[in-house]
């Protein structure tokens, strides 16, 4: 399965990507490196290969923390070490003033951690200077490795177990084609077949689905389609199609 993974046709054409995900992949299925090591090793070697800086933060009842952080720039490091355990609402962005009027800010990229069907956080990549954006092969070793801490990660600091909070905020933050897909999750429809209506892609369905369950603080299908009910965003005329 590792060897399907990282040698799938278009994944990626980088050697050293496919060594990443797979050494990380090992580490998990051996118990190689802690649970509480894991985010930390997976933060040094996207430093490291895809670089600049990579953050990695797990979510936390409403509220997403950062446990690790990496840059082979100590400068870099020191300024953002303050963020790391600084728990902020979950959709909010950390504040990066001090990283950007310092090296500028070249490109930023946010892939939700995910295992078994929930998210469990995020890793921000950050790169610095002049704008150099990820290539998509970048983009998806960065969502390729995310995932792989989140399955080393799930159980650790399990998210379902955080009680229920009265609070959750309505889903009249979220936007038409958020809460149009919000609904068709709460029906049943998977992934590929919300892509297929909506005519997206998969993976922009699964980043719409990530941003939904930061922006409600809630994980988890059965949570969404609570919201969705309560709501009346099914079983009514509360979808909104755009086509």
């Amino acid at each position: 399965m590792i060897e399907e993974l990282v040698s799938a046709k278009g994944f990626s054409p980088e050697p050293e990507h496919g060594a990443l995900i797979t050494g990380l992949l090992d580490a998990v299925a051996s118990d190689a490196v802690p649970a509480g090591s894991l985010a930390q090793t997976g933060a040094e070697r996207l430093a490291a290969i895809v670089g600049d800086t990579c953050v990695v933060s797990l979510l936390a009842g409403r509220f997403v923390e950062p446990i690790a952080l990496a840059d082979g720039l100590a400068d870099a490091v020191a300024v953002l070490t303050p963020l790391l355990h600084q728990r902020v609402p979950a959709g909010q962005r950390h504040d990066l003033s001090d990283y950007m009027e310092r090296f500028g800010l070249a490109a930023e990229f946010i892939a939700p951690m995910r295992a078994r069907g929930r998210v469990l956080g995020q890793v921000v990549m950050l790169r610095r200077g002049r704008p150099r954006p990820f290539t998509p092969s970048e983009l998806r070793v960065i969502q390729a490795v995310a995932d792989v801490i989140a399955l080393g990660l799930d159980g650790w600091r399990d998210p379902a177990e955080a009680p229920a909070d009265p609070d959750t905020p309505p889903p009249d933050k979220l936007s038409r084609r958020e809460r149009e897909i919000l609904a068709l999750l709460a029906l049943g429809h998977t992934n590929r077949e919300i892509a297929e209506r909506v005519h997206l892609s998969v993976r922009t369905v699964e980043w719409h689905r990530a941003r939904i369950q930061s922006k409600l603080h809630v994980t988890g299908r059965a949570a969404l389609a609570r919201i969705a009910r309560q709501h009346g965003l099914v079983g009514g005329t509360a979808v909104d199609p755009l086509g």
